[in-house]
């Protein structure tokens, strides 16, 4: 496993690069743990780019557009046959606060990796994901009786 850091964030203005930055709050600047096999990946993609900016276009090594991010994950999608899945960047996570809460991982762990000023946004997943245990519960309590 390894750690990414995260201090910038590219802003754009439309769908147009816009400016490199620190990221709106200091609660964006952070490390990020990542998986052996993620980091092998990433690894082994980054020693591929024949320039300095990781965040750069193939041809031109300018950071990408909007659009060019939406092409790359959606052919990674594709790749993945999971073209037709509904699957974005925002479910994505989505999903991994939904595994935090699942694995234990504390409120205060989970708003700290994924870089929110605020635990709110967290607590309304868990407290969703709340809910749908007490009606499984519920459900399943009925089912007996």
């Amino acid at each position: 496993a390894g750690t990414i850091y995260i201090n910038k964030s590219v802003k754009y203005d439309h769908e147009r690069f816009y400016s490199v930055d620190a990221p709106k709050t200091n609660a964006s600047i952070r490390y990020v743990y990542v998986s052996e096999p993620i980091m092998r990946s990433l690894k082994r993609l980054i020693d591929k780019i024949p320039f300095d900016n990781v965040l750069g276009d193939d041809e031109t090594g300018q950071i990408m557009n909007k659009n060019k991010y939406e092409q790359i994950f959606r052919h990674i999608l594709s790749k993945s046959r999971l073209k037709d899945s509904g699957i974005t960047q925002y479910s994505l996570r989505h999903n991994f606060a939904t595994e935090c809460y699942y694995n234990d991982v504390t409120l205060k762990e989970c708003q700290r990796q994924m870089g929110h000023k605020s635990y709110k946004m967290i607590l309304e997943v868990y407290s969703h994901l709340d809910q749908q245990k007490e009606n499984t519960r519920s459900k399943l309590a009925s089912m007996i009786m």
